[in-house]
């Protein structure tokens, strides 16, 4: 059990050219894995341990911000990877042309894309250009860089691939990620979003491994969000140094608990017992504000 975490075929390093499905297939440890495991150690040896590809399909969501991540970063690759429908009669999306369609993507080897989703990630990345900040932090130096380091207190192999890393007279050296969201874009709304989804942990991650990779200093960390509904509004958000020490304490719990639960192969689910609901104080403050 004590491998599964440390077999990965890619050694400790910086790697510039390293495609992102190698990056994914390696099994060295990622900020995905830690978050899984602290929420549920069941659920970290079911994605990570003991998968079953057949229950775990990317949902609609995922596939389309996986597409518009790559149209943004990676035009190039992008066109490589998708095959656009642009029949005017498919686009109503009949079941047989679609179907038929698929099927000449896969002789491909390429993913299909409807015209019109095809045009709303053009139209994204558009609207990236137009904003100074994030448009800034997009002519990046390194994009899509892999860096993968051993981790000195457990022995497992950690791995980040962080969007962007670049230099800004204001800020110095930056690291950003780029998010889509089918919320509002307002600040209340993508506050709570981040902690919901552990933003914390994923960003400090990505920062620790890339600064260890690296030698190297990250001043600050930003997201660029953007929403996936017209017409596509873009803001660049922090995450400011005392949420990353916080979140960095959080994933290293989840690192040594990864760590022991494979010596003592121990994955724990939720528990059997009875619990009762109760409402979180954001909710209270909303009603009573009402």
């Amino acid at each position: 059990m004590t491998s599964i975490i440390s077999r990965g075929a890619i050694s400790p390093g910086v790697y510039t050219e390293l495609s992102n499905e190698a990056y994914h297939a390696d099994k060295a440890l990622g900020s995905s894995g830690v978050k899984t495991y602290l929420d549920c150690p069941a659920l970290f040896h079911a994605h990570y341990i003991d998968p079953h590809p057949e229950f775990t399909e990317q949902s609609k969501v995922a596939e389309m911000g996986t597409a518009a991540h790559l149209a943004l970063l990676e035009p190039e690759k992008f066109h490589n990877e998708y095959l656009v429908l642009d029949d005017e009669s498919v686009k109503k999306k009949t079941l047989k042309a679609w179907n038929e369609f698929k099927k000449v993507a896969k002789e491909e080897g390429k993913i299909p894309l409807l015209w019109e989703e095809y045009r709303q990630f053009c139209m994204m990345a558009e609207k990236i250009k137009q904003s100074p900040k994030a448009h800034a932090l997009l002519l990046g130096s390194l994009k899509e860089c892999s860096f993968f380091i051993k981790d000195e207190e457990t022995g497992l192999i950690l791995k980040s691939r962080p969007d962007i890393i670049t230099t800004l007279s204001s800020y110095g050296t930056v690291m950003a990620d780029y998010k889509t969201t089918g919320k509002s874009l307002d600040y209340f709304s993508q506050n709570r979003l981040a902690f919901d989804l552990d933003r914390d942990i994923q960003t400090s991650h990505h920062k620790n491994v890339t600064e260890k990779a690296t030698k190297g200093i990250i001043d600050h960390v930003f997201h660029i969000i953007q929403s996936t509904k017209y017409p596509f509004l873009v803001r660049v958000i922090g995450m400011p140094p005392h949420e990353l020490d916080i979140g960095l304490e959080r994933a290293r719990e989840g690192i040594r608990g990864i760590h022991n639960a494979m010596t003592t192969n121990q994955w724990p689910g939720y528990g059997d017992a009875i619990e009762w609901f109760d409402r979180p104080n954001w909710k209270i403050n909303q009603l009573q504000e009402n």
